[in-house]
């Protein structure tokens, strides 16, 4: 699938206080908060961009930059620049982050985990086949006792959200849900 820059920046725009890279930095941020640029998905190659900004190789060489330090992007030599993975899952208002951010839920989680990692040394320090066994039936009970809690925080995360975001997107902006707004 070939890249679609859509509408970009006026790079020419004199109102524009911010400088030229921190303006391709931010349009592509934009276009990953869109869902236009996924996770996983290449950018155009330095010159590309050059020629869809209208800007100078060292201004797309210094954006691309910023954004590898900001683990928006990485890079593969000779393969070319790509959204980082877990790009949307950093955001301050990712849904797993919001979902997670509920005390209750992080301490039924913490409790799962401890729990957990009692009874998976139990199964590596049993001796003979009959503790392996019972040591392995005791995690899969456990397991199977919580299932509820993983399908617990994939409906928070995936749930509509009718409340103010945990924090500020890409940009600093906090993009406040249609009933919030004043």
């Amino acid at each position: 699938m070939a890249y679609d820059p859509g509408p970009l920046p006026d790079m020419l725009d004199p109102n524009d206080q911010r400088v030229l890279f921190r303006r391709v930095v931010d349009d592509i941020l934009t276009k990953i908060e869109k869902g236009e640029l996924h996770p996983g998905a290449p950018l155009p190659s330095a010159r590309k961009m050059t020629e869809l900004y209208g800007v100078g190789l060292m201004t797309i060489q210094r954006a691309l930059r910023e954004l590898q330090q900001m683990r928006v992007t990485y890079s593969i030599a000779g393969k070319g620049t790509f959204v980082h993975p877990d790009t949307v899952d950093r955001r301050d208002d990712a849904p797993l982050l919001a979902a997670l951010a509920d005390p209750r839920r992080a301490h039924r989680i913490g409790d799962y985990l401890a729990q957990q990692l009692v009874l998976a040394d139990q199964y590596e320090t049993a001796e003979g086949t009959k503790a392996k066994n019972t040591a392995a039936r005791k995690l899969a009970d456990h397991a199977a006792a919580n299932a509820d809690l993983l399908a617990d925080i994939v409906r928070a995360a995936t749930a509509p959200n009718d409340r103010p975001p945990a924090g500020p997107d890409f940009h600093g902006n906090i993009h406040w849900p249609d009933s919030q707004r004043g």
